[in-house]
Formats: C-alpha cells, sequence, structure tokens
C-alpha cells in the first residue's frame, strides 16, 4: 500500500513515488533514463536517430574544446549555441574550434573615447 496522495512511476530503469497529481512527470517518466549513461552511448545511439556516423574522439575533443572556448569567453549558454552554428554553417570540428580561437570581441562596457 502507498502513502496516500503518492503513485509508484515505472521506467525500466528505475521506480519512483510521484505526487498523485504530477501526471505529467508520470507520463515523461517512461522516456527519461534515470541510469548513468555514458556520453559515448548517449552520442552513438542519439546519432543514430539522426542517421550519421557517431563524432570520433578527435572530433568529440575539437567539439569540447570549442564549447569550453565559447563558455569561457561570454556565458556558458554560449556553448551548446556556438556548436550548432558550427555545424549549421558545414564546418569541420577542428575548423570551428580553430576559428573560435580566433574570435575578439570588442569589450562593450569600454567607450571608444577612453582609449
Amino acid at each position: 500500500m502507498l502513502p496516500a496522495g503518492l503513485v509508484l512511476a515505472r521506467s525500466m530503469y528505475v521506480r519512483v513515488l510521484l505526487p498523485a497529481r504530477a501526471s505529467g512527470l508520470r507520463r515523461a517518466i517512461g522516456t527519461m533514463n534515470f541510469v548513468s549513461t555514458s556520453a559515448i552511448a548517449w552520442l552513438v545511439a542519439y546519432s543514430e536517430q539522426l542517421g550519421i556516423d557517431a563524432p570520433t574522439d578527435d572530433e568529440c575533443d575539437h567539439i569540447l574544446s570549442l564549447a569550453g572556448i565559447a563558455a569561457h569567453a561570454s556565458e556558458r549558454t554560449a556553448a551548446p549555441v556556438a556548436c550548432w552554428l558550427a555545424a549549421k554553417a558545414g564546418l569541420t570540428a577542428d575548423k570551428a574550434r580553430e576559428l573560435a580561437l580566433r574570435i575578439v570581441v570588442p569589450d562593450s562596457d569600454v567607450e571608444e573615447d577612453s582609449m
């Protein structure tokens, strides 16, 4: 017997007690993977869904480097968007990283007259 107001949500990975009114969560629980899946396994599965080859180790290194450059040069949210822009531009991961290293963004807090 479950405590009042709770339901058992099950997926092939986990069983969780949720508030009975969390119907959206109950529906979504079956699509969530609560077992820690490696990045490699997830990327391979996602690549298969996209109908493309999974990235090589070198490509992953360059993509992660690009994401790091974008995140550290601005805000964290720039990382995934920079990777998307590179893909949209049709760049290789290596070329995208190379171009990101060359970016010089003017400091918007400094007025030109003060230089």
